[in-house]
């Protein structure tokens, strides 16, 4: 009986012990605002390379085996749902995976 007293006390007093707490450091970061989609048309053609037609014909041909292909300023987001592509940022063109478009 009197071991429990002992071991009651203790943890009495185990709770009573008031405990530093560490604040944790958050890192700052920085939030890129990216506006709403306001529509066509867009202005992504003046940042891309201008490419003949007929080259992305035979580097589509190329990758795909087929010239199923756009431009970034003529389609829209809405327009890639449901069709899977690859894009090439640096020319600014959008090669479809499949033949036919969606």
């Amino acid at each position: 009986m009197v071991s429990q007293l002992a071991s009651v006390e203790v943890a009495s007093q185990a709770t009573n012990v008031k405990r530093k707490r560490r604040r944790k450091r958050m890192d700052e970061f920085e939030i890129d605002w990216i506006p709403e989609d306001t529509g066509a048309p867009y202005e992504a053609d003046e940042c891309f390379n201008d490419v003949p037609a007929h080259t992305i014909d035979k580097i589509c041909k190329a990758k795909f085996g087929h010239t199923n292909w756009a431009r970034m300023g003529q389609m829209t987001p809405t327009d890639l749902v449901g069709n899977p592509c690859e894009f090439d940022y640096t020319n600014g063109v959008i090669y479809f995976k499949n033949k036919t478009f969606i």
